[in-house]
């Protein structure tokens, strides 16, 4: 097994296990050596610790591969949570 895939290996373990935070930190660890990673950007996106950096995650997989479906399927299902959650917090108005 390469260096290269074994940190993505090693998250995707964790993610089994349900380590979240030990696999976002194994996948940043590899997306500084690797930044070309397109599954460890999407594998990010997934374990990310707030919506904000699922996003930011999934518009580099778009910078690398624009109209990556995985990627725009993600992105959407997301900002629609966050468009969600805003109209909830807008006041009733009577």
């Amino acid at each position: 097994m390469s260096d290269e895939r074994s940190m993505v290996d090693a998250a995707r373990k964790y993610m089994n296990m349900g380590l979240i935070e030990d696999a976002f930190d194994e996948l940043v660890t590899h997306l500084d050596l690797y930044p070309q990673d397109i599954e460890a950007w999407l594998l990010t996106a997934q374990v990310a610790p707030d919506d904000v950096t699922a996003i930011e995650a999934l518009e580099q997989v778009l910078a690398l591969q624009p109209g990556h479906p995985d990627a725009l399927e993600m992105l959407e299902s997301l900002q629609n949570e966050l468009d969600d959650d805003d109209s909830d917090d807008e006041p009733l108005e009577i």
